[in-house]
């Protein structure tokens, strides 16, 4: 669902235990640096976004604004913490709720932060849609980036370069695969997102996602679900063309 720019939006994601280290205080969406953050700095940086709104559900912290200076630290959400910060984070969200004509609002958190906000559908407006990401962190992020960009994000700047777009059947160490452009797409950025492997490390060939050089003994690795040590580039290569996805090289044309 494309978000218009005329209307209010609320986002509360949870933070993340990777983080940027650094002695000094931070914005809170520059310090936690886990897949979803960096999703949605890649959005900011790329959108006007004055109709979002946009907090962090944090262990130590509560709900703060994303722009929020914080220092670097590792506290984990256990139980008596919940039992601490759960009543003023329940306040909090009640008030940033009843802030603004929100239309939209989008959580994306663990099950552990969910509890920090329990109770907030009984303040809430009636006409507020409301998408709660579920699953696993894959989904999750795949749930985040379809509410910012709207249907395929980034689709004609960070695109796999494809011959084709038509269900392509290939086979890797004898077993099949059937993939589309959009399966090929969503699975690599998924995994970019996610910190998954090393898809920048290459030596000659690579797939193009946008202007990004990627790997492709990882992109075939990501599809398959096998180790990058199992199988030769040539091999990577030979299954890649088979799906119509076009490989590059630095040293021929």
């Amino acid at each position: 669902m494309v978000i218009k720019k005329e209307e209010k939006s609320l986002l509360l994601i949870s933070c993340s235990r990777k983080k940027i280290v650094s002695g000094n205080n931070m914005p809170a969406i520059e310090r936690y640096d886990g897949p979803a953050f960096r999703l949605l700095r890649r959005f900011l940086a790329q959108k006007e976004a004055s109709y979002l709104d946009i907090y962090i559900l944090s262990a130590k912290f509560g709900i703060i604004p994303y722009d929020t200076p914080i220092p670097n630290y590792d506290e984990k959400l256990t139980k008596n913490k919940i039992k601490e910060i759960s009543g003023q984070s329940r306040s909090i969200f009640r008030e940033i709720l009843n802030s603004q004509q929100y239309t939209k609002l989008h959580i994306s958190a663990g099950k552990q932060y969910l509890h920090l906000i329990d109770g907030y559908q009984k303040y809430a407006r009636d006409n507020l849609q409301v998408e709660v990401a579920t699953g696993s962190i894959g989904r999750k992020l795949s749930h985040l980036r379809y509410w910012l960009y709207g249907d395929l994000p980034q689709k004609e700047n960070y695109k796999v370069q494809t011959q084709e777009t038509s269900v392509r059947i290939a086979t890797f160490k004898g077993v099949s695969y059937s993939l589309t452009y959009e399966e090929i797409y969503l699975k690599a950025k998924n995994s970019i997102d996610a910190g998954i492997g090393r898809p920048f490390s290459y030596e000659s060939w690579y797939i193009l996602i946008g202007e990004e050089k990627i790997s492709t003994k990882w992109l075939v690795s990501q599809l398959t679900g096998l180790p990058v040590g199992q199988f030769h580039s040539i091999a990577a290569r030979k299954f890649l063309g088979q799906l119509g996805v076009v490989v590059y090289s630095d040293f021929f044309d």
